[in-house]
């Protein structure tokens, strides 16, 4: 129900495929491990929309894989061709955004964040995000499709599709790794289990003063060590 909205999310922040599906396989297993978590006062849609963005997030920090994005505007060049029939042509223009102006606008315009929230998310002041946001939009109408479309951008991003389908069928590989965790979370709690089992029971304090048997006791004597009941041993003290 939800990986075509994950896809097309992580697809406009990271104008990457590939990573796209990767970062949308490894949202759902996120999401399985942290299903716990959520609070109740949200929706799983807005949880589901906050853990995607973060992870995009936190992976174009991992890879630092655009240095040199600034204010050029870089061509889209990770889309193979085969896929530009997949999105729409705002999409491309989106996503030949530079790496800041594409994150701003598409959090902020297309998910509708805050200038505030936009800001923290990354880690930059508001001023920025709407400095960029100019920016973007400057880009975007001046773009070889825009010029010849008739449609505002306002009317453009009213018609984005807020889904897309990735073209690897990514839920055989999610099932398989959550069963692996299912799988080693059941062995883990039988290993536990079996461990409390084989504990070696606490030692019993035998008090000298009861006349019960509790077994057999080693009693030295001249003759050597010879094994009596603590029955026998108790009967000097019957007084």
């Amino acid at each position: 129900m939800n990986v075509g909205r994950v896809f097309a999310l992580n697809l406009r922040l990271l104008a990457d495929f590939k990573l796209s599906e990767e970062v949308t396989k490894e949202v759902f297993i996120t999401t399985w491990e942290r299903i716990s978590q959520m609070r109740d006062d949200i929706t799983f849609a807005a949880w589901l929309k906050s853990l995607t963005v973060s992870t995009a997030l936190n992976k174009l920090r991992e890879k630092d894989s655009r240095k040199n994005s600034d204010h050029s505007g870089n061509k889209l060049d990770k889309i193979p061709r085969k896929f530009e029939s997949v999105v729409s042509l705002f999409d491309l223009d989106i996503m030949s955004l530079s790496e800041r102006e594409r994150i701003i606008f598409t959090l902020h315009e297309i998910e509708e964040y805050s200038d505030e929230e936009t800001a923290d998310l990354l880690l930059t002041k508001p001023k920025i995000v709407n400095e960029s946001l100019i920016l973007a939009r400057q880009l975007l109408e001046a773009s070889k499709n825009n010029v010849l479309s008739n449609k505002t951008i306002q009317e453009k991003m009213d018609e984005l599709n807020p889904e897309i389908n990735p073209q690897t069928d990514l839920w055989p590989s999610i099932f398989n790794a959550v069963n692996k965790m299912k799988m080693k979370t059941q062995d883990e709690i039988q290993e536990s289990e079996s461990f409390h089992e084989e504990e070696e029971k606490p030692e019993v304090v035998i008090n000298k003063k009861s006349k019960h048997y509790f077994g057999e006791f080693e009693d030295k004597d001249s003759g050597g060590t010879k094994k009596k009941k603590f029955s026998d041993y108790f009967k000097r003290f019957k007084k």
